[in-house]
Parts: structure tokens; C-alpha cells; sequence
């Protein structure tokens, strides 16, 4: 798919666009030309969510931490073919024991950072291309497969960020991923089958808003599940008010070191924001926004299945019940 210039003129910042294109160009050859093969997947810290959940505000506060570099979105089949020859997205729910030897060599290749292309390599500065020691994976397809990596690969770092299902969708909304009423078909037919009992929340579901709520509560219900988490779950909420003190527990367990540029990463805006959103320069703000651009019909919609999935950790409050948010694993419906 053709990127159209004057749309993203419109969207994102000259300097934004520059930037990003600039470090497609060179950082594939950078890092091919410098980085070591002999890696230790332990090193890998996993940053996964659903899209507009705040991910690459994440990784890229995170890639704070010297000699890191991010790998933005692997699973994208259009724009990495690799992921696509290899199964992926699949979207399937895969388990430790499953999945083919394709998929397992390519996912194996992604958390070894070496899945390198205009795509994959387009969020980190050029200076960080050079001999990185610590990938960062960010991806929003991947949710799915949390379980099974833990269960294949020795990766010990991990964090799944989840964001109010409003705050997401207006996100998406926001982007120009408007729901499409002629297709509000529930996707993810995959977590349906492996969890049957969500088969028939979704079943009756023809409104748009309500559509985007179910593949929120979807995505977020597979890993959520999970007991024990084999990560940490961050919610934008409280990384947006609470700031570089909400990930010290994660830095302590990860043993690393919290660089202390943290702080002043987590103020700017990731590079996948759009121009006008950027202009706010608190993210604090930015849980509010949600009750201003959608209306009460709307908010009242997603919440009622996000309540009928007993997710309800999120309601018309921008801050979730973190108490409930955080025990594993989720209560049955």
C-alpha cells in the first residue's frame, strides 16, 4: 500500500515525517553493518497491547535505556512480507507446543532483532542503530501469541499496555480509522473458539462502536486470562498521572536500572501521534479527551459489552479499578 504524501502532511508533522524516514533508510544497514549475532533473547523486552493503546509511547520511553533500539511492529504483513511467508499475524491463539517451524524461526528472528527494514527500524534514532545490545518489540498483533512465546523462547521481559476501551476507540476514530457500518462484522474469530463462552456475546453485535468494544475486550481478554501473567500489566492511565514511578516496580523485577531520562520521555508524544494531538504536551490530558469527542450514547454502548465481557475494571471513570484490573486471571463471566 502507497503512502499518500499530502494525507500525511495533513496528519503528522513535516519534521515527524522526516524523521522517521530518514531512520528507515539508514538504520537497516546501521544495524545489520554493527550489531552482534550472538544475542541473548533474555535481553528482549516485549511491549504489546491493542493499536491506539499507547504501545509506542511506551516503547519509546523505554528506549531510554542505553544501547536499546526498538523493533516497530514486525507482524505488519504489508509492510514486513517476511511475517506473512511465515504464518503471521496468524491471528490465532497459539499455546506453548503449537505453531510451525516457520513460525517459530521468524518469531525467534523478530525478538533477536533481526527482522530489519524501512518498517520495522523507522522508531529509533540513527544514533541508537549503531551495535544496539537490548531490543525492544513493539507490536499490536501479538497479544494472541504472549502464552505461547513465553513457552517457546526463554524471554523473561514483558509488558501489556492496556488503555480505557473509549480512550482507544476515540483514538482510532481520531486516526481516520472511522467504524465502517457495512462492516461491523466481530473479528477475531480465533479467541471465540478457544474461549467459547465469548461466542455468544458477540453474536448479536451490529453497531460499530459496539463491534470496536468487543475486539477491545477481545484482544486484552486472551492474555489477561493468562494465570500466572508472564508480564507486567501497565495501564496508559496510570503511566500517563503517575509517570516514571509507575514503572520502577518493572525495572526492579526486570533487574535494569531505570535511566533517568525516563521522566522526560514519558512527556513527549510517540511518533505515531498525529500533529494535533501532539500540540498537548501532558498526557495527563489526554485521558479526559475521550468524554469530549464521543457522545453518551456511544461511551454507554461500548461499556455495556465491555460489561458483558466482565471487564469492567473500566467504566465511565478515565481510571480503571487497578485493584481489579491487575489480579490474575480474569473472573468468569
Amino acid at each position: 500500500m502507497g503512502l499518500n504524501y499530502s494525507e500525511l502532511t495533513r496528519s503528522y508533522s513535516i519534521r515527524s515525517i522526516a524523521t522517521r524516514g530518514s531512520r528507515a533508510a539508514l538504520n537497516p544497514l546501521l544495524i545489520r553493518l554493527t550489531s552482534s549475532h550472538a544475542y541473548d533473547l533474555r535481553d528482549t523486552i516485549l511491549v504489546a497491547g491493542w493499536a491506539r493503546s499507547g504501545t509506542t509511547w511506551l516503547a519509546e520511553v523505554l528506549s531510554s535505556i542505553p544501547k536499546s533500539a526498538i523493533l516497530f511492529e514486525p507482524l505488519h504483513t504489508e509492510r514486513v512480507p517476511e511475517a506473512a511467508a511465515a504464518g503471521f499475524p496468524v491471528p490465532t491463539v497459539l499455546s506453548p507446543g503449537e505453531g510451525t517451524a516457520a513460525q517459530k524461526q521468524f518469531m525467534k528472528r523478530v525478538l533477536q532483532g533481526r527482522v530489519l527494514n524501512w518498517w520495522t527500524c523507522s522508531c529509533t534514532p540513527l544514533g541508537r542503530a549503531m551495535r544496539p545490545k537490548l531490543w525492544i518489540v513493539k507490536e499490536i498483533q501479538i497479544n494472541y501469541l504472549i502464552e505461547w512465546i513465553f513457552g517457546t523462547f526463554p524471554l523473561r521481559r514483558a509488558v501489556l499496555v492496556v488503555r480505557h476501551p473509549c480512550a482507544t476507540i476515540a483514538s482510532r476514530i481520531a486516526q481516520g480509522w472511522a467504524p465502517d457500518p457495512t462492516q461491523v462484522r466481530v473479528k477475531n474469530t480465533a479467541a471465540r473458539r478457544r474461549f467459547p463462552h465469548l461466542e455468544a456475546l458477540c453474536r448479536d453485535i451490529d453497531d460499530p462502536y459496539e463491534a470496536l468494544a468487543a475486539r477491545w475486550c477481545l484482544m486484552n481478554y486472551v492474555p489477561l486470562s493468562l494465570d500466572p501473567r508472564p508480564f507486567h500489566v501497565v495501564a496508559y492511565e496510570s503511566l500517563a498521572t503517575r509517570g516514571a514511578s509507575d514503572l520502577a516496580p518493572m525495572f526492579t523485577n526486570w533487574e535494569l536500572e531505570m535511566p533517568a531520562a525516563i521522566e522526560q520521555s514519558l512527556g513527549r508524544a510517540s511518533g505515531t501521534t498525529k500533529a494535533a494531538a501532539a500540540s498537548s504536551k501532558k498526557h495527563g490530558q489526554s485521558i479526559h479527551q475521550w468524554t469530549k469527542s464521543l457522545t453518551r450514547e456511544q461511551v454507554a454502548r461500548i461499556l455495556r459489552v465491555v460489561r458483558d465481557f466482565g471487564m469492567d475494571f473500566y467504566t465511565t471513570d478515565p481510571e480503571p479499578d487497578y485493584a481489579r484490573l491487575n489480579a490474575a486471571p480474569l473472573r468468569k463471566i
